[in-house]
């Protein structure tokens, strides 16, 4: 209870900080995605029978939908499927490198915009949106910021990976 506690106050500094301070520092029109960047981590580096990452893969969804315009449960919805499907892809693997986080990231962050970009298509009529998060730079400089923490959370938690 207190970890879920921790993660609605932890989401919701990190919401804030991505809409009021990240959004300056665009890089070719790529923002960061803090929110979407720390579930990331958190599936990736919670142990592998662990099912804690997919409630808050939930609870950032949550903080998604509250500060955009997209109905509350969408990235609530897509971010527990691409949670699972991540825990699963991770299941495969008997070490976890920065090859597998890289793969881990892409699908998370690739599945995360084309089914915002779509879900918009569906329901608004109007595909073009959200297709801003689909660029290259938007990834690039994610998966940026992605590798800077995943060796930053290596550096500090030497035996993080081990089983």
């Amino acid at each position: 209870m207190k970890k879920i506690l921790f993660f609605f106050l932890f989401f919701y500094i990190l919401v804030l900080v991505e809409n009021s301070f990240f959004v300056h520092f665009k890089f070719f029109g790529g923002v960061a995605n803090l929110v979407l960047l720390a579930i990331i981590l958190i599936i990736f580096f919670e142990k592998p029978k662990a099912t804690s990452g997919i409630i808050i893969a939930a609870i950032g969804g949550f903080y998604l939908d509250l500060f955009s315009d997209f109905w509350i449960g969408t990235s609530v919805f897509l971010l527990v499927i691409l949670g699972f499907l991540a825990k699963k892809i991770l299941d495969l693997f008997h070490q976890r490198k920065v090859i597998h986080f890289i793969l881990v990231f892409l699908l998370i962050f690739l599945g995360y915009s084309i089914g915002i970009s779509v879900i918009n298509a569906v329901v608004k009529s109007s595909f073009h949106c959200y297709l801003r998060e689909l660029s290259l730079a938007g990834v690039i400089y994610n998966l940026i910021l992605g590798l800077f923490c995943f060796y930053f959370t290596k550096l500090c938690f030497p035996n993080v990976l081990e089983k």
